[in-house]
């Protein structure tokens, strides 16, 4: 059989059964990603598989990613450009090269995966309505000259937008963090705050409407992590190019377009993260949002193998993660330089050879 359709369903979740039913009862024979070059109907990133009926547990799957290619596409291509499929079961189906083989191996060797370190991920807060639950600083000045109590309720809230690699850039917005407790706090009561009320009463009809409220429709969801926003932590954005992950030490909030991460070790995963190694082994485990963006969702952020750091390690990687994050506009040859170090840092911290590091740059320059 040769199915053609989109490459989704060989990385996402959703996939697992359809893969483990192929390995299990069936045997691939061919696996070709051909991006959204070739089929002129298509917008989305198309693959190309071939089965074969019955299983044989010895049997190889050439496979190639058209993407990788450095040169001008031909198609089909030349069967010597193929590698072969890293696959397994329900894990995600990769094309790799026989290098990329040896690096992804040397990762797994290597690195624990992010769900096994001492780390939590979260989403960001969800208001369902965030027209009237994010406010500009005119409208904070103005709820606070009313009722100068709406202050204690007013918190600086940072976009997906807002973030960029390694610093974020506050746009100036406040969440009104009418909680609906957590721990031993109470939910808000709002009548306690009348210009806040007066605020969300203007926005009514569609603020009970929605589904993210809490007890009242004056209320947020339900939030039992709540207090781990004012801790330290990583946040970043989801559908992105290339990772972009922030430190954060001020206690900022973040809404639902981003995603935040506490725990032990912030800044030398944060400097992990970032690193075009991590943006290489994404692209070849995560699905792209269909239009070829990658997608750093909590579910394939979790999978990521991390080399625990020595003491060397760890110091140069907070080093260079205060460097990029101590200024909010930065150079771009010194924002080249500190992603550089980066680099070197996190392939040195795999134990890469210089052929496999000039691998995976030559692949993240395509992406």
């Amino acid at each position: 059989m040769a199915y053609i359709s989109s490459n989704s369903w060989l990385k996402a979740k959703y996939g697992e059964s359809t893969r483990s039913f192929f390995s299990s009862k069936h045997t691939p024979r061919v696996l070709l990603e051909v991006g959204k070059d070739v089929f002129d109907s298509a917008i989305v990133d198309s693959s190309i598989l071939v089965v074969q009926e019955g299983h044989e547990a010895a049997a190889d799957c050439i496979a190639l990613d058209m993407d990788s290619l450095d040169d001008s596409k031909e198609f089909p291509p030349n069967p010597t450009r193929f590698g072969s499929l890293y696959h397994g079961g329900t894990k995600p189906w990769v094309p790799l090269s026989p290098i990329e083989r040896g690096i992804m191996d040397k990762m797994q060797a290597v690195g624990v995966p992010l769900r096994e370190w001492d780390i939590s991920i979260y989403y960001g807060v969800k208001t369902g309505y965030n027209a009237a639950f994010v406010v500009d600083g005119a409208t904070r000045s103005a709820l606070v000259e009313q009722d100068p109590r709406s202050e204690e309720l007013l918190k600086p809230i940072l976009r997906g937008r807002d973030i960029r690699p390694y610093r974020a850039q506050w746009a100036g917005l406040w969440l009104l963090d009418v909680h609906n407790g957590f721990g031993d706090t109470p939910p808000v009561d709002v009548a306690a705050y009348p210009a806040i009320r007066r605020h969300l009463d203007a926005h009514w009809e569609a603020i009970a409407r929605r589904q993210d409220q809490g007890s009242t429709p004056y209320n947020l969801r339900n939030c039992a992590y709540h207090e781990e926003f004012t801790r330290e932590k990583i946040v970043w954005i989801e559908l992105v190019d290339r990772g972009r992950f922030a430190f954060d030490n001020t206690g900022i909030f973040v809404e639902a377009t981003a995603f935040m991460m506490t725990g032990r070790s912030l800044q030398y995963l944060c400097a992990v993260l970032n690193s075009s190694l991590t943006r290489w082994f994404l692209s070849r485990s995560a699905p792209t949002s269909g239009m070829g963006v990658l997608r750093w969702k909590k579910a394939y952020i979790r999978e990521l193998p991390v080399p625990a750091p020595s003491k060397t390690l760890l110091d140069s990687a907070i080093e260079l993660v205060e460097s990029a994050s101590k200024n909010m506009i930065l150079k771009a040859s010194v924002m080249g330089q500190i992603d550089q170090k980066v680099d070197d840092l996190v392939c040195m911290a795999y134990g890469l050879s210089e052929r496999e590091r000039m691998s995976v740059f030559q692949s993240v320059q395509v992406l």
